[in-house]
């Protein structure tokens, strides 16, 4: 398999293809801004570092396993088609993203030194497995990635079917933080949301100071 995927879609001294463990492949890009390292398992980005940080800006956990049907503890995994527990008897939670192998469909070096590439996940033939989704199994998945200075993913549902999907998801990211104390996050002002530790899905509402 890495050889095929190689041949097909690397990047000479820019993005290569290699086993993070037996039997999961991964993309390893190294451009003129930063390294990535994306798993084909789950999709999931695992690690980012601009080559201006001393550190990872995800975090990816040492202990993390490699095992079919679990997550990959770290980076950035994929809760796809829904966010929590399932609504659907015996399967998992957080949905089927993130314990499932996607597709490389492009691969490409910018004008600009970054790098940009493209994931699908083969829903049909994984809704086949699960009897209860085939309602998602003409819903098309995929994952834009680009790495440059700053990391850029963007996660894309297009619903190919005649009815209503409900769908929930996340990019459950694990970031790389000094002191969780210390951390402020912007941009969310007088934006409500649920607190799942401290308010057991209580709506807070964040007003203005």
């Amino acid at each position: 398999m890495i050889n095929e995927l190689s041949q097909q879609f690397s990047i000479k001294d820019h993005l290569s293809f290699t086993e993070i463990h037996s039997g999961f492949p991964a993309i390893q890009v190294n451009n003129q801004w930063a390294t990535a390292t994306i798993s084909l398992y789950g999709g999931q980005i695992l690690e980012f570092q601009p080559h201006e940080h001393a550190e990872p800006v995800l975090w990816l956990s040492e202990k993390a396993t490699y095992q079919q049907d679990r997550s990959i503890r770290g980076g950035i995994p994929i809760c796809w088609p829904w966010f929590g527990n399932s609504p659907y008897e015996a399967l998992p939670s957080h949905g089927f993203a993130r314990i499932s192998f996607w597709q490389v469909h492009s691969t490409e070096s910018l004008y600009n030194g970054e790098t940009q590439l493209v994931l699908s996940m083969p829903c049909e033939a994984i809704c086949k497995e699960y009897q209860s989704l085939t309602e998602y199994s003409l819903c098309d998945l995929s994952l834009k990635i680009t790495i440059g200075k700053v990391l850029i993913v963007e996660l894309i549902t297009t619903n190919r079917s005649k009815q209503i999907l409900p769908i929930s998801n996340a990019l459950h990211t694990y970031f790389n933080v000094s002191d969780i104390r210390s951390i402020r996050i912007s941009g969310l002002e007088e934006i409500n949301y649920l607190d799942k530790l401290q308010n057991q899905g209580k709506i807070i509402i964040n007003e203005k100071n």
